[in-house]
């Protein structure tokens, strides 16, 4: 693949993560492509969340549907890459997305098989999130803008995404909190 098209294919990556976290309510982060232009594309992108997510002790006041999405938001990203570069897709580049899902999930699925089912099926929610009205247009939008600015703050994410115009109309259709982790819902 050519530098062009993977860098492309990363952003596409970092927009999936960043489209879905805002429809189902997960904080933003800043979104960048300095890596990826350091490693001439070649480096897979790092999890979207930096840090690990809390010990296992801390968990039981943290409902399962918030669980859910953060899942779905780390799978969001592969599931992005993979639409927009369905030829060029290689496992890989998901690797430390779906081990920080995994990670999230054992703490609702604990039993390997259940866990590797539940993985299975967050990707199935990830892949149809990225159908909902609006949010691959607004996809579109971030992964542009990135490409094109290399950084892209929270506020100006915000601002993609919210004037991205996904229904034909100048102040768009995609709201937050369209999603759920079992899927699209009604706005």
């Amino acid at each position: 693949m050519k530098r062009t098209r993977l860098l492309e294919s990363i952003a596409f990556h970092e927009a999936g993560h960043a489209v879905v976290a805002w429809t189902v309510g997960v904080r933003l982060r800043e979104l960048s492509m300095v890596e990826a232009f350091r490693n001439r594309g070649r480096a897979p992108p790092p999890p979207y969340f930096r840090r690990t997510v809390r010990p296992p002790e801390t968990w039981e006041a943290i409902p399962r549907k918030r669980v859910e999405n953060m899942a779905l938001v780390c799978l969001a990203g592969p599931a992005a890459q993979m639409r927009s570069f369905p030829t060029h897709y290689r496992r890989t580049y998901a690797l430390a997305d779906v081990r920080q899902a995994s990670g999230l999930l054992k703490y609702l699925a604990p039993e390997p098989r259940e866990l590797a089912a539940y993985v299975g099926l967050m990707e199935i929610r990830a892949r149809n999130a990225l159908s909902a009205d609006g949010v691959w247009h607004a996809v579109e939008e971030v992964a542009g803008a990135l490409v094109r600015r290399v950084t892209l703050r929270v506020s100006d994410i915000r601002a993609i995404i919210e004037g991205s115009g996904s229904c034909g109309t100048e102040e768009g259709c995609l709201t937050r909190h369209v999603l759920a982790a079992d899927g699209p819902t009604a706005a």
